[in-house]
């Protein structure tokens, strides 16, 4: 819908949201913003962390500005309300994938028909799934599925073929795709609901963002939640690892009112609509100096992600992939495969590599 206000001369004069905003960046579809960000008083580009502007900026040109929802995407959120009856501690717990992998054996549970009334993870929930946001199986397993100098893919690697593969095995000992599926069809994601998995106690654990306990306060408030690192492979194990950023406002090309629009970008990034996302939603923009203000233990768990930005030993940026929708379709897609047991990671990720190259040359040919 933007892109098509866009070309018919009427779009908005700021836009944020669930956009693919590197492909906007790419097509020029927003307003370059270096020059209104340098006069700015109200921005200070030293106060947001350069993870975040990494995935703000295209070819050193910066057209978005991080805010709203902009800080750290991966950790494991766990429902401790259900885990303290094992004796799970969240300090101790071991985040590796075999770890994980006995819990999901050991808490999983089903009903007389076979369908599942309490998972213990489902790894594609929330941020685990979410291609687009910082692409958490690339993090884990400490590969960059895309080389934005020279414009090359690297989806057909082993790190990636294990990944597929342990999601594969976590789905077996739960049961199988389609029964988590039907469980999926009956408990939603994301925990912004009271009805969603995490929410109504039938999921133990959920990788997902910073902006959870704050969510989880509000849906599930007589719930105890704990959070700790993101799973890694095993053959990783220890490895911290963490990604800043999401979120944009951006000014799209055509605007009529850019100077309006970017006075609106300076308020959502002050103190003022700061602290009302805050407090509403648990949402965090990606202001140093605000993160230094907020009461940490407002929301149980928190405390985890701020000090994760410091703490990991890699904190990137969401990766600029000029195709985002199309790659994170197509790895969706090569991901359903291998569950299903169509295909092997291998072949798949062999698949996905040819997939993604000829669609990026197909879309930037003279590149």
């Amino acid at each position: 819908k933007l892109l098509t206000a866009i070309a018919s001369g009427s779009p908005p004069d700021l836009a944020a949201g669930g956009l693919p905003y590197q492909e906007l960046w790419a097509r020029g579809a927003a307003t370059q913003l270096d020059d209104l960000l340098a006069k700015s008083k109200q921005i200070d580009k030293s106060d947001i962390p350069a993870g975040a502007w990494h995935s703000a900026s295209f070819k050193g040109k910066t057209y978005g500005v991080p805010a709203i929802e902009a800080f750290a995407r991966f950790g494991l959120v766990m429902d401790m309300t259900n885990l303290q009856k094992y004796g799970i501690d969240p300090k101790t717990l071991s985040s590796d994938w075999d770890t994980v992998t006995q819990l999901q054996q050991q808490y999983t549970k089903t009903a007389s028909d076979g369908s599942i009334t309490e998972l213990g993870i489902d790894p594609l929930s929330d941020e685990g799934g979410n291609f687009r946001d910082g692409f958490y199986f690339g993090s884990a397993w400490n590969v960059t599925y895309f080389d934005e100098a020279t414009n090359k893919y690297n989806f057909a690697n082993d790190a990636l073929a294990d990944a597929l593969a342990t999601v594969k095995k976590l789905y077996d000992v739960a049961g199988g795709p389609a029964k988590i599926a039907a469980f999926r069809k009956q408990h939603g994601q994301w925990n912004a609901t009271a009805t969603a998995a995490m929410p109504a106690g039938v999921e133990d654990m959920v990788i997902t963002g910073y902006f959870a306990p704050g969510q989880l306060k509000h849906t599930a408030p007589n719930r105890e939640f704990a959070a700790t690192w993101a799973p890694v492979p095993t053959a990783h194990k220890g490895f911290k690892a963490q990604v800043i950023g999401s979120h944009n406002l951006l000014i799209p090309q055509g605007a009529k009112h850019v100077a309006e629009g970017f006075a609106l970008t300076e308020f959502m990034v002050g103190d003022t609509a700061c602290q009302a996302l805050f407090d509403g939603e648990g949402f965090l923009g990606a202001r140093l100096s605000f993160l230094k203000k907020i009461d940490v233990t407002k929301y149980p768990g928190l405390d985890f992600f701020i000090a994760s930005a410091t703490q990991s030993d890699h904190l990137g940026g969401i990766i600029v992939d000029p195709i985002l929708s199309y790659s994170s379709q197509q790895w969706g897609a090569a991901m359903t495969d291998v569950i299903a047991g169509k295909t092997q990671p291998q072949a798949a990720l062999q698949q996905l590599q040819q997939q993604v190259t000829a669609e990026y040359q197909r879309s930037f040919p003279q590149e």
